[in-house]
């Protein structure tokens, strides 16, 4: 099965991934063995991720498509056959002599 994903949307998660990364490797810490590095901090990585994709979603596609709807809906406009709109029975009729 294949899922397509629009352009802006696939390189905002391209770049949350790259910066979860980057987060991942900068919280490693030393290990008390020489040489080896203890693992990085999944966690917030993954808060960072989830962050930088919600910022940059809401940033570029959340305000255009809200901006979006409003424009594409319609205004509404009384009908002609609007029971509001219309005269009462009791105007129509003539004052009496």
């Amino acid at each position: 099965m294949t899922v397509h994903i629009e352009g802006v949307p696939l390189a905002i998660f391209v770049i949350a991934c790259v910066v979860g990364y980057a987060i991942y490797r900068r919280s490693q810490t030393q290990s008390a063995v020489p040489g080896t590095a203890a693992p990085g901090n999944a966690g917030e990585a993954i808060m960072v991720a989830a962050a930088v994709v919600t910022a940059l979603m809401l940033l570029f596609t959340g305000a255009g498509a809200e901006a979006d709807s409003r424009q594409s809906t319609p205004t509404e406009q009384p009908s002609p056959t609007d029971s509001s709109r219309q005269p009462s029975a009791t105007s129509l009729e003539t004052p009496a002599p």
